[in-house]
């Protein structure tokens, strides 16, 4: 990253509910694979859910998704060519009991060349979220 950006610049634009719900009803036009409509639709979810980089996404590996106070493991694992599209893998099983906190350790997301430098969080991720991946993965 060049050391002269400017960490405290905020995004002017950003998608609204209804745009994200929009690019969701997408992921199901018959032009795409049926395996790829839940997969995509899971994706979308997923960086709008949890507020992710593209860059972020596809870092996300074995043990970033946790049950909150058990820290019990999701998989979430992304294909060897880190392509957004083949990029989410989760066990169904895990998903089923309702785990449903994605960790994020401070090394994957964005670094700043100042004092802005990201800390490990963990988010929790929505119900839709949880859903939608629940609901691509049940039908691989």
């Amino acid at each position: 990253m060049a050391t002269d950006t400017d960490s405290n610049i905020r995004a002017k634009v950003w998608l609204e509910p209804d745009q994200v719900e929009a690019l969701r009803n997408v992921c199901y036009d018959d032009e795409f694979a049926s395996y790829l409509q839940q997969r995509n639709d899971a994706i979308i979810a997923l960086l709008y859910d949890a507020g992710l980089r593209v860059g972020e996404l596809v870092q996300v590996d074995v043990g970033m998704l946790r049950e909150g106070r058990n820290d019990a493991i999701i998989a979430l694992l992304y294909d060897a060519g880190l392509r957004v599209g083949e990029l989410v893998q989760v066990d169904v099983g895990m998903l089923r009991e309702g785990r449903s906190e994605l960790y994020l350790p401070a090394p994957i997301q964005k670094d700043y060349p100042n004092d802005n430098s990201p800390t490990a969080v963990t988010m929790e991720l929505g119900n839709d979220t949880s859903r939608t991946l629940n609901s691509y993965l049940t039908s691989r």
